[in-house]
């Protein structure tokens, strides 16, 4: 009786959901019941109410709820949107404005800074993961060794937009494994472009040997774009961009800007290049500009905008009666995807001096599949090299592992933490610091509130910190979370800073040491230190006037803090006199200050 109940409980379920299905799709195509408008009704509407509901069910990432969205009412959900080619229209648009954040966020300045992460790092793991991934695709899926290819080209690319999001969440942009995490991200982000200009190339092709011409030119047309777009960047847009500010209108701004971006692409499909290229190529164009922080601040809105849209329509290519028809098929697909780039990544990191705990964080934070996987194996059945079915497969996984990622940053953590218990405590010496630490440019005596404030404003400049505290505490709690924060007190770190000071009082790397603990001895250290080293950057608080006199005297830059000292807000102005003593000019300090004031608004709230 069991073994006959099932099947008819499956099959009555399954008959309900297909009954609803069907008249929703009846409603949502009867003309008469809505007009030709209703898909962008459906599309804002449910931008506006459905996703406050899923953040009120715990789900508060903006990629994911959207890609869920895009299931709900796509072809795969209850087919409420029915403008196919209008949704694609937008998420052509979606794809332009998202590859010009990444060319913004791209900038020569960082990639000199992260070049060991980016290059080393971001490149071996890119190498070894896209040749799992093709040895995959060869032997499990029997494809041919040019659509094996793209298939571990694509898979080995993670999510930017949801891996930065969990890293900025948790605030651990300046931990080892955000550092590296980033660094792969930067990576992926220069070879996107590559592909995407490389795939149209490959149509009719079917051996990697016909590709390696098609290769070559990709790589040389690439090459030289990058090196035409920092040269216009410097020079004719910086010229446009000051002309039209100098006026200060905001629309004029923005417009500018979409120009900039929607002309770029114009001109590159105009030479036989895809649009995608030129606007990655638009946005470092923007990066180059004095005016990249405004920029920023006038096509953020409508920027966001667009990449719901973008994230939807990821959606729509989700088959849910995929996984419910062959769900062995699937599950062993995600498995398989999750495992190989986690496996793949830890490897490397390993490899690279980095300890299991942030390895395994790192391994499990990239291992799903990204935004720009969907966009490429979507590109490449367009271009004849997946079948239908390859490309419903190879989308849903990717779906499901980007569902997953919360989960495994969540499991990476705590196992991260655990694995931190076994390791010596960093109390009474400095041995691990220096070993663990190197080339950090600012250093940070006291991890209290104001000082927890100022890292936080370092990391959104990707500047690398150390800090010390004289609590036990505050240490171990930094420390199992995989902060630069080691035990000390400000004489002693004085001590270990004055033996690497060299020739001329520099200290190699170190550009500023921050005292924020505010007593007389904390003072008099910051003197000292000045004294014996007068290259570096020396910031002190100091709670009466007469201290502030007395430092100033010395050559050491004073901060009164704001009472009360409690309220990370008030305080704010102390990371911009930081960020001001590192030469950081005020158009680059106020809109990331005014995006962090709004951050503790939000929390506070």
């Amino acid at each position: 009786g069991e073994v006959e109940t099932m099947p008819l409980l499956r099959q009555g379920v399954a008959s309900v959901v297909q009954r609803v299905r069907q008249g929703v799709q009846s409603l949502a195509g009867n003309p008469h019941a809505f007009p030709r408008s209703s898909d962008i009704l459906v599309l804002l509407g449910s931008i506006a109410f459905v996703r406050p509901a899923m953040s009120r069910l715990g789900l508060r990432s903006s990629v994911l709820s959207n890609i869920m969205l895009g299931v709900i009412i796509g072809p795969s959900g209850f087919c409420i949107f029915q403008n196919t080619p209008w949704s694609e229209t937008l998420a052509e648009v979606g794809v332009l404005f998202f590859l010009c954040e990444m060319g913004i966020e791209l900038t020569f300045d960082r990639l000199k800074k992260m070049w060991r992460d980016v290059f080393l790092l971001g490149g071996s793991q890119l190498l070894l993961t896209c040749g799992a991934m093709y040895a995959i695709g060869r032997h499990l899926f029997g494809l041919g060794r040019l659509p094996a290819f793209i298939f571990g080209a694509a898979l080995s690319l993670s999510s930017s937009a949801f891996v930065l999001q969990i890293l900025g969440e948790q605030k651990e942009r300046g931990t080892r494994h955000g550092r590296a995490a980033f660094g792969i991200l930067l990576m992926q982000d220069l070879v996107v472009p590559v592909l995407l200009v490389l795939l149209p190339m490959l149509r009719g092709m079917s051996r990697i040997k016909d590709a390696v011409p098609a290769m070559q030119q990709a790589v040389l047309r690439t090459g030289m774009a990058l090196f035409i777009a920092s040269v216009n960047g410097r020079v004719v847009l910086g010229w446009l961009f000051s002309f039209v500010a100098a006026a200060g209108s905001p629309a004029a701004l923005r417009c500018l800007s979409f120009v900039s971006i929607f002309g770029t692409c114009y001109i590159f499909e105009a030479l036989g290049l895809p649009s995608t290229l030129g606007a990655f190529l638009a946005g470092v164009f923007l990066a180059e500009t004095a005016y990249r922080q405004q920029v920023d601040a006038v096509i953020s809105p409508v920027r966001e905008d667009f990449f719901s849209f973008f994230f939807i329509t990821m959606g729509f290519l989700v088959d849910l009666q995929l996984v419910f028809t062959r769900p062995i098929m699937v599950l062993s697909t995600v498995a398989t995807l999750l495992l190989v780039k986690s496996g793949a990544t830890m490897v490397v990191c390993r490899a690279s001096g980095m300890n299991w705990a942030n390895a395994q964080q790192v391994g499990l934070l990239l291992s799903q599949g990204g935004e720009f996987s969907l966009v490429v194996i979507n590109t490449a059945c367009s271009e004849g090299l997946f079948n239908p079915l390859q490309r419903k497969l190879l989308v849903t996984a990717v779906g499901i592992s980007l569902a997953c990622t919360p989960i495994l940053a969540g499991i990476g953590r705590e196992l991260a933490e655990y694995l931190e218990q076994f390791k010596e405590p960093a109390i009474g010496g400095h041995s691990e610091a220096p070993e663990t630490n190197k080339g950090a440019e600012v250093v940070v005596c006291g991890y209290g509130r104001i000082g927890r404030m100022i890292t936080q404003v370092l990391d959104e400049r990707l500047v690398k910190w150390i800090a010390y505290d004289t609590n036990p505490r505050v240490v171990s709690k930094a420390r199992m979370r995989d902060l630069p924060v080691f035990y000390g007190d400000a004489p002693q770190v004085a001590v270990s800073l004055s033996k690497r000071t060299g020739d001329g009082g520099s200290m190699g790397s170190t550009k500023m040491v921050v005292f924020t603990v505010g007593d007389t001895r904390c003072d008099e250290t910051a003197i000292q230190l000045k004294k014996k080293s007068p290259e570096v950057k020396v910031l002190a608080t100091t709670q009466h006037p007469g201290g502030a006199a007395a430092l100033e005297r010395s050559g050491v830059t004073p901060i009164v803090p704001t009472l009360p000292e409690n309220s990370m807000m008030l305080n704010l102005p102390m990371g911009v006199a930081v960020l001001d003593q590192l030469g950081y000019s005020q158009e680059e300090i106020l809109p990331m200050i005014r995006e962090k004031r709004l951050e503790l608004i939000n929390k506070e709230a």
